[in-house]
């Protein structure tokens, strides 16, 4: 409805804006359905995976490698059950990985152990289906391998506990959640999980509130001993306006990264957002439809941001990396700015 003319500008100014900082690596990434997205998920040494469709993949030699594929009819022979993958998430040590179902509510676990005699088998967790019958957000504790799984509609958090069939822990339910989003683990091991708390009308305004809760330590000590402690969770940023929280990534510094189809948002450890890359003044509901960014995951071992871009419909998906500057270098930044500015007075 606004025209061609001002769509082609819309997006050459999205391109034009996620340059700075970013870095396109030229490698395809495995290209989803309309109104899907392919999941990417980094284990502790910076290997990267993805998750398309019912196929799983490991970028080996510049190029995203079937790992596991036709995971549909290897865990469910002769049934009618699909994977529209919400979440996706490879434990640190690389050997095994999670697929949240989406909309069916079902949690599968994947042995990618190429040493193991079961290499590349896959099955599913029956006791953490999502009572819900819908799951979203998925992350994997980067010091135990705990899992850890969200509510598709109230971003209800739930531990995971993956012997024998499974079972879900209820950790807490958030008063006022809508829906849920992308979880995501720092490498220290807090957890950080986005709460909306309000829906962005299609198709005047794409903005929607969110808080940021963080679980610390303490909640994942008191739930290896068995017990679930008392009002868990801190709410460090509430009210957050944001354009999507797809996926979630937390970095060595505590800083949180929040995925939208038009831009990545960054909010830091006390709750400040800003906006790392993109143009979030676009509305994903008429300007990204299949464009923009898609995926993102956290490198520990390169500590950089890995996300799939493009800005063109006849483009491929291209894997995009971010390498975040270390705090003293960020201190550099902020005086050369301070120094640029009395310069210019």
């Amino acid at each position: 409805m606004f025209g061609k003319c001002w769509m082609a500008v819309c997006l050459v100014c999205l391109a034009a804006s996620t340059a700075a900082g970013m870095h396109d690596l030229g490698i395809v990434v495995p290209e989803p359905g309309l109104y899907r997205f392919t999941a990417l998920s980094a284990d502790a040494a910076g290997t990267l995976y993805a998750f398309e469709g019912d196929t799983l993949y490991r970028l080996d030699g510049g190029a995203f490698q079937t790992e596991v594929a036709n995971l549909e009819s290897a865990v469910w022979p002769g049934q009618q059950m699909t994977i529209d993958p919400s979440g996706f998430a490879v434990a640190p040590s690389g050997l095994t990985a999670y697929v949240a179902t989406g909309m069916t509510g079902r949690l599968v676990e994947v042995d990618i152990d190429s040493a193991s005699g079961t290499y590349g088998t896959a099955r599913e967790l029956t006791g953490a289906a999502m009572p819900s019958g819908a799951n979203y957000g998925l992350a994997v504790d980067p010091l135990t391998g705990g899992v850890y799984l969200t509510d598709s509609y109230a971003a209800d958090l739930y531990a995971v506990d993956t012997s024998g069939m499974g079972a879900l822990v209820q950790v807490r339910a958030f008063a006022g959640g809508m829906f849920g989003s992308g979880i995501g683990f720092s490498p220290a091991g807090d957890l950080v999980v986005p709460v909306a708390t309000g829906f962005a009308p299609w198709p005047t305004d794409d903005a929607y509130p969110v808080d940021l809760w963080r679980f610390g330590r303490d909640v994942f000590d008191s739930l290896a001993g068995g017990s679930v402690p008392a009002d868990p969770g801190d709410a460090f940023a509430t009210g957050l306006m944001v354009s999507g929280t797809a996926f979630t990534a937390v970095d060595a510094e505590g800083n949180v990264y929040l995925q939208a189809a038009d831009g990545i948002y960054r909010v830091d450890p006390s709750g400040a957002l800003s906006v790392l890359a993109g143009d979030t003044t676009q509305n994903v509901f008429s300007d990204c439809v299949g464009l923009g960014f898609m995926g993102l995951a956290y490198d520990p071992a390169g500590d950089r941001l890995l996300f799939a871009y493009r800005d063109a419909a006849t483009d491929p998906w291209t894997l995009h990396e971010h390498v975040l500057p270390e705090p003293a270098t960020l201190g550099l930044l902020g005086l050369g700015l301070v120094v640029a500015a009395r310069r210019r007075r």
